[in-house]
Parts: structure tokens; sequence; C-alpha cells
């Protein structure tokens, strides 16, 4: 019996990287060029619709079939097309991408999450600020200061995205690349202002707390203040920059990809979120704040400390939790 071959067929894949990351770098320019409190619903709307254009771009670079829809909306042809298969019966049907979130849970499952640049604060403003727009929210209400943090989001993320996309942040941006450059730049500079505010002051504490105190006396002083610190499930020890004992910090699982004359390399460790310190009372509240803060070490490797297995045993949690939209 004479069996007919799927064709492939660059035609019959629905979706091309670059046409998506076109769509992204359009969206993102016109927020720019209306990046004012009046135009808040259009600047809103069209910066999550870049974001998630360009995850989906990102996904569809390392392969078309990662754009799939799962659950109750996966069909078998949408995944021939995805594939670059043609069906051999022909069916005119909608073929569904991943949502915005499962998007980028799946962009972060596949590179870390790390991958955008930015921590879930920021992905849960941007997202808030879409959401509330195409729901009728009072967006006439908002703030300059709310426009300028979604601003600050939106060109992390794609900055971050375009080394992924064969494309630099000027070229992404075009003309709107000056005020996007400043726009990160003033955000940095308020980070680094806030990070030596809070040092000053916790050495400040830490002067005034050992201040009639020799250096042996200082030494046990951290050594019996490190001995209290309980870690826990995914709250674990890291080293205060500033007075040198032992405090705590809320971490997660993430990879990070390392480039090396051999080729490239996938590192697995876990990354904090936040760290306090029981001694100074340095306290950096945000990922943000971890990521640019000096002499702290934020991130930890799995595969030098032996501890892959544990590591392993994080992803897998993770997994459960954030991809129930793969089966």
């Amino acid at each position: 019996m004479r069996t007919e071959e799927p064709s492939t067929d660059a035609d019959a894949a629905p979706f091309e990287w670059r046409g998506l990351f076109v769509s992204a770098q359009r969206f993102a320019q016109a927020c720019v060029d209306n990046y004012s409190v009046r135009d808040a619903p259009f600047f809103f709307l069209h910066a999550g619709a870049s974001v998630e254009l360009a995850v989906k771009a990102a996904l569809c670079k390392a392969s078309p079939v990662l754009l799939l829809e799962g659950g109750n909306r996966f069909k078998d042809v949408s995944l021939l097309r995805l594939a670059g298969l043609r069906p051999t019966r022909q069916r005119d049907e909608q073929v569904f991408t991943v949502g915005f979130e499962s998007a980028i849970r799946r962009l972060q499952l596949l590179y870390g999450d790390g991958v955008l640049g930015v921590g879930p604060d920021g992905l849960a403003a941007l997202k808030a600020a879409r959401d509330v727009t195409a729901h009728g929210g009072q967006v006439s209400e908002s703030t300059g200061d709310a426009l300028f943090r979604v601003l600050v989001t939106l060109g992390t993320i794609q900055n971050a995205l375009a080394q992924r996309l064969d494309s630099t942040p000027e070229e992404f941006w075009g003309a709107a690349w000056p005020t996007v450059e400043k726009a990160l730049r003033q955000r940095q500079d308020d980070i680094k202002q806030q990070l030596a505010v809070s040092y000053a002051a916790a050495r400040k504490r830490f002067a005034e707390r050992t201040r009639d105190l020799d250096e042996e006396a200082i030494d046990r002083l951290l050594e019996q203040a490190g001995d209290r610190v309980n870690p826990s499930k995914n709250v674990m020890p890291r080293q205060c920059p500033v007075c040198s004992g032992k405090g705590l910090s809320v971490e997660r699982p993430e990879q990070r990809v390392a480039n090396r004359r051999s080729g490239t390399t996938v590192i697995h460790g876990w990354m904090a979120t936040n760290f306090t310190c029981p001694v100074c009372h340095l306290t950096l509240e945000s990922e943000a704040l971890v990521n640019a803060a000096p002499d702290f070490e934020a991130w930890e490797s799995a595969d030098e400390h032996d501890l892959l297995e544990i590591w392993q045993e994080d992803m897998a949690a993770l997994d459960s939790h954030d991809t129930e939209d793969f089966t």
C-alpha cells in the first residue's frame, strides 16, 4: 500500500523567529515614542506585547515547537506545523501559541531564571500594568514613576534578549536607544546610591557595636552570631559584604551559560534573591540590589561543591510547580 510521506516546507511553519523579533522591536520603539502619562494605556499595552513577542522569538529561534500551547488547546496539527511539517490532511486551523506567563517560564526553564535580566517583581509590575490596561482599569491615574519602572523593565529585558536574537541593544532600539540607555543608567545610579547608603549605615552600626572590642573578640562575636543562623529549605548562608558575618539569603535554582573555547557550557547553581545580616543588619531586599551589591557572592555553583543532586531536586520541584502547561 502506498503511503504519503509528510513534507517539510518552510511555508508550513506558521511562525518564524525573525518576524516575531521585528514585531517586538516595533512595539518597543512605539513605547518610547509615546512615553508620557497621557499615553499610559498605549505604553503599557505595547510594552507587554513587545516582551511577549521577544520571548516567543527567543523560544522560536531555539525551536518553533516551543511555542506550542499546552492544555486543552493542544493540537497535533499545530505540533506538525510548528515543527515545519505539512500535514497530509490539510486543515485551515488556527495555531495557538503559549501565553505570556507560560512563555516566560518556558524560556527560564531553557536558559535559567536570569535570562531576562529582571526579577519576579519587575515582571509582575509589567504584567500588572499590561493587564489593568487590557481589562479597562484606571490607567489614567498612572504616574510618571510607574511609567519609568516599566520602561526600565522593558529595556532590561529587550537588552538581555538581544544577544540571543542576533542583535544588539543599539540595533534593537534604533533612534530610541539614547532614551532607553539614559533610563537604564538612571535606574542603575539609583540602585548604586541605595546600596552606598545601606553599606554606610551598616558599617556605622557594626563600628558602634564593636567599638570596645579587640580583634579576637570581634571574631568571636561573628562566630557566635553565625552559629545562631539557621538555614532551611531554599534559605542558605551568605557572607556579609560589610562585616564578614554570616547572614541568610532566600535562593532559587538557576542555570548559567558560559562561553568557553571548548564551546558553550551550562553551569548549575543557586541565585540569592535577597540578604539579611544579623550582625550589622545590612538588608538587601531585592534581586536587583543583590546583583549590584559590591563584594557580595550572590550566585553559588552546585557543580563546584558536589551539590548537583540537591540542585536537581530543587529544579524538579520548580518544574512540577511551573510547567503544568507542558503536558
